[in-house]
């Protein structure tokens, strides 16, 4: 329903969920999913690996390039990103 309303191919979407029912959801509707760690649902940390694409414990694994979910682009997300907003507001030397 989100990619519909959003216009977009599922396929081209990338959930970030802590819950298994939710992130099973997301693999049916054809999305690539990343679990997230969670204190709640830690006691289904197992089954939340084996279903989804992705595991992390934490957001910053991801600025951090701990876990492949961003295309390698060499950088780290953080340096990707802040290389976006540079250009954005055109703060580049």
């Amino acid at each position: 329903e989100a990619a519909r309303r959003l216009g977009v191919n599922p396929k081209n979407c990338l959930v970030f969920e802590d819950i298994p029912e939710v992130i099973q959801a997301g693999l049916s509707a054809g999305m690539t999913v990343c679990a997230v760690q969670d204190d709640f649902s830690d006691y289904q940390i197992e089954e939340k690996k084996k279903l989804a694409h992705y595991y992390i414990n934490s957001f910053e694994d991801i600025f951090n390039n701990i876990v492949g979910v961003l295309p390698d682009t060499g950088k780290t997300a953080k340096q990707y990103h802040d290389e976006r907003i540079a250009e954005k507001y055109d703060l580049v030397n």
